[in-house]
C-alpha cells in the first residue's frame, strides 16, 4: 500500500554547504543580462531555507523545517533523501531526491540527536494567546513571518535583555513558535519585510476583532499617551525636541493607546522627534478614523489639550476625558472660582481620592462650537510642588529673556502669558532689563496651584470622569514595560527600513506582557478577598523568571519528549495562568516501534551492538 501514496510536490531547492551542515533553500529564478548584455542568463533569487542535512557531504537525510512541512503536510509520511545519481556521474549537479514513505511498523533510523529547551514561558504564552485575535490577525497580516513575529515577541516578554543582538542565542535553548534556526542576519531580514501598509491593516483588523469578540471593555475609555526614545542613530524621523528625558539627543516620538480596563495596548504610532503631544493626536485620529474605527473616550493628560484637538476628537465622532493644566486654567477660571467658592461653603471631599471634588452645573461652551463638562478637582498635596514649579518656570523665562536666548514655541508662549506686555508684543522691563511679571496672572495660578480640571463632552457625574483619568495610568505602566523591561529607553535600530518592523514587534510584545499582567492582577486581587491561597509570586518579572527554569529533553530518534522535575514554586506557577504541568511523552507523529519497549539488557547482544554503533 505504501506504493501507492503520492509523491510530494517540492519547489525547487538549491543544497548549500556550510560548516558541518549541508542547507536546503528554496529559490525563485530571475532572468538578468549578462555583463556584457550579449545575452540574458537565469539568476537564483529569494532563497529562504527550508532544512538542512546533519553532514557537510552534500547527501543524506533532510530534516526540513517545520514551517515548511506545513506548507506541504505530505511530507510527513515520508523520509526524503539526497543522494548521488550514477546515470548522471559526469555532471556538475549529479543528485537527486529519493522519497521514502514511513513504515509504521519499523522504527525511523534518524541519527542519535538531543535538544534540550527552556519550555515553561513558552507553555503559558501558548496557552495565553490561543485563539486570540493578536495572533489570528498576525497570521492573516503575516502569513510567512508570523510565526518569528512571535518569536521575537516572545524573546522581548521572556528575557529582561531585550537586546536583538542576543536572539539567536536564545532561541538556541528555548522552545519558540517557529523551530526555525535563527542567524544574526534573519532578524533585520524580517524586521524591514515589515512595511507600514501591514502594520495598518494589521490594526484596522485587529481592532475590529477585539470589539466583535468583546476582548476590550465596552466602556470604551481609550487612554492616550507619548513618550520620547532617545538615539544615535541617524533615523529619518530623530530630530531634537523637548526629550521628555532630558537628554540632549535626537530622539523619536512613539504615540500609543491602551484599553483603561484590561490594560491592553490597541494602537502605536512612530513619529518625527520635534512634533508636539497636541499635533500628533489630530493626526493620530485621523488615522483611526480612516481605519474605520468605532467611537471611544479618549483620556488624555494635559499635554494633548488644546481646543483644536477637543474640536477635532468632536468631529471625528469620539469623545473626551481631558486635563487642563493648571498653567491654562485661567481660561476656564470663573468654573475654578465657582468650584473653590462651593468647595469652601460645603464639604466635596472625596476619601478614596483624598481630594475635593465638583462639577459645574452646566456645560461650558468653547470655541469652535465645542461644550463640555467641567469637573474640578483640588489635590493639597500638589499644591506646593505646583507652585515651586511654576515660581522655577517664571525665573528661567526670565533668565532666557534677558540672554536673548532662542525660546521654544511653549516658552514664548508662557512669558506672552506671565508678563507685561503691550499690543506690539514689546516686554515692559525693570532697572535690570528684565521683564515685569503680570502680577494678576501669576496671582492667579499660583492660586490655581493643586487645582486640576477635566472636560468631557460625554461624563457629568464626577467620580466616573476622576475614574477615568486615574485609570489612564496603565498607559505609564505600559510605557515602563517598554523601556525598563524590553530595554527600549534609547532606540538601537540602525535603519529606517528595520525601525518600523522592530517598532511592531515590541507593541506585538507589549500587548502580550499586558495579558500576562491582567491575569496576575485578577489574582492578586482573588488571594486579597481570601478565594485562593496564597500566590507563588506577585510580578510578571518573578514569574516568568520561575516558569523559565522548566525545561525538556528532546530525543529525537526516539521521538521522545523527557520534560524536567518540576519543583512546587513551578507548578503553582503554571496553575496560576491555567497551564497544566507538562508530562514526559511521546511526539504526536512518533511510530508504533519508537512507543514503550525496554531498555536495553546490561549485558549481551544488545550491550555489543550498541557499543559497535558507538565505534562507528
Amino acid at each position: 500500500m505504501t506504493d501507492m501514496i503520492d509523491q510530494p510536490k517540492l519547489p525547487p531547492l538549491v543544497f548549500v554547504r556550510a560548516g558541518n551542515y549541508t542547507y536546503a533553500r528554496t529559490y525563485t529564478a530571475q532572468w538578468r543580462e549578462k555583463g556584457d548584455k550579449s545575452t540574458k542568463q537565469s539568476v537564483k533569487n529569494t532563497t529562504l531555507r527550508v532544512g538542512r542535512i546533519n553532514n557537510n557531504t552534500g547527501k543524506g537525510v533532510i530534516d526540513f523545517d517545520r514551517s515548511f512541512i506545513e506548507q506541504h503536510p505530505e511530507l510527513v509520511q515520508f523520509v526524503v533523501t539526497r543522494e548521488s545519481d550514477e546515470s548522471k556521474a559526469d555532471e556538475p549537479n549529479h543528485y537527486r531526491l529519493v522519497f521514502t514513505p514511513k513504515d509504521p511498523q519499523k522504527e525511523l533510523q534518524h541519527p542519535y540527536e538531543i535538544k534540550y529547551s527552556h519550555i515553561g514561558a513558552t507553555l503559558v504564552l501558548d496557552s495565553m494567546l490561543l485563539h486570540d485575535p493578536l495572533v489570528t490577525v498576525l497570521e492573516q497580516t503575516f502569513p510567512d513571518d508570523w510565526r518569528e513575529i512571535l518569536s521575537f515577541a516572545y524573546y522581548l516578554v521572556i528575557c529582561p535583555d531585550g537586546i536583538a543582538d542576543h536572539f539567536c542565542r536564545f532561541a538556541e535553548d528555548t522552545l519558540l513558535p517557529s523551530a526555525k534556526e535563527f542567524q544574526p542576519h534573519h532578524l533585520p531580514r524580517l524586521f524591514q519585510r515589515i512595511k507600514h501598509e501591514d502594520i495598518m491593516t494589521f490594526f484596522k483588523d485587529y481592532l475590529k476583532l477585539l470589539t466583535v469578540n468583546k476582548k476590550i471593555s465596552t466602556e470604551r475609555f481609550w487612554a492616550v499617551d507619548s513618550t520620547s526614545i532617545s538615539t544615535y542613530a541617524k533615523l529619518e524621523n530623530a530630530c531634537c525636541g523637548h526629550n521628555k528625558q532630558g537628554e540632549l539627543l535626537p530622539q523619536l516620538n512613539v504615540m500609543l493607546i491602551t484599553d483603561e480596563i484590561t490594560g491592553r495596548p490597541l494602537f502605536f504610532q512612530l513619529f518625527n522627534g520635534a512634533v508636539t503631544d497636541m499635533t500628533e493626536c489630530i493626526e493620530t485620529f485621523e488615522l483611526l478614523y480612516g481605519l474605520g474605527v468605532h467611537s471611544f473616550v479618549v483620556v488624555a493628560d494635559r499635554g494633548f489639550f488644546s481646543k483644536k484637538n477637543l474640536q477635532k476628537i468632536i468631529e471625528l465622532g469620539y469623545h473626551f476625558v481631558m486635563c487642563v493644566p493648571y498653567l491654562k486654567a485661567s481660561s476656564f477660571q470663573k468654573y475654578a472660582d465657582a468650584a473653590m467658592a462651593a468647595m469652601a461653603a460645603d464639604l466635596h471631599y472625596d476619601e478614596s481620592s483624598r481630594l475635593d471634588m465638583y462639577t459645574c452645573t452646566k456645560k461650558a461652551d468653547l470655541d469652535g462650537g465645542v461644550s463640555a463638562w467641567v469637573h474640578v478637582f483640588h489635590d493639597p498635596a500638589a499644591a506646593a510642588d505646583e507652585a515651586n514649579d511654576y515660581k522655577t518656570q517664571i525665573k528661567e523665562a526670565i533668565k532666557l529673556y534677558k540672554g536673548r536666548k532662542e525660546l521654544t514655541p511653549e516658552m514664548t508662549d508662557f512669558i506672552n502669558d506671565n508678563f507685561l506686555h503691550d499690543d506690539k508684543g514689546t516686554f515692559q522691563v525693570n532697572e535690570h532689563g528684565e521683564p515685569l511679571i503680570n502680577k494678576a496672572v501669576y496671582q492667579t495660578t499660583s492660586n490655581n496651584c493643586g487645582v486640576f480640571m477635566v472636560l468631557s463632552d460625554s461624563v457629568k457625574l464626577t467620580d466616573i470622569a476622576l475614574r477615568a483619568f486615574t485609570r489612564r495610568n496603565i498607559i505609564e505602566e505600559n510605557f515602563k514595560t517598554l523601556k525598563v523591561r524590553m530595554k527600549l529607553r534609547r532606540e538601537h535600530t540602525g535603519s529606517d527600513a528595520s525601525l518600523v518592523g522592530k517598532s511592531f514587534i515590541q507593541f506585538v510584545a507589549l500587548s502580550i506582557y499586558s495579558m500576562l499582567e491582567a491575569k496576575l492582577s485578577t489574582a492578586k486581587r482573588s488571594e486579597k478577598e481570601g478565594k485562593i491561597d496564597a500566590l507563588p509570586h506577585h510580578s510578571v518579572a518573578t514569574c516568568l523568571d520561575e516558569l523559565n527554569s522548566i525545561s525538556q529533553y528532546h530525543i529525537k530518534s526516539k521521538h521522545l519528549i523527557v520534560v524536567s522535575q518540576l519543583s512546587k514554586a513551578q507548578r503553582e506557577t503554571l496553575e496560576l495562568f491555567g497551564v497544566k504541568p507538562p508530562m514526559t511523552h511521546y511526539e504526536k507523529d512518533a511510530v508504533p516501534a519508537n512507543i514503550g519497549g525496554k531498555a536495553p539488557k546490561p549485558h549481551g547482544y544488545d550491550l555489543h551492538k550498541a557499543a559497535k554503533e558507538i565505534v562507528k
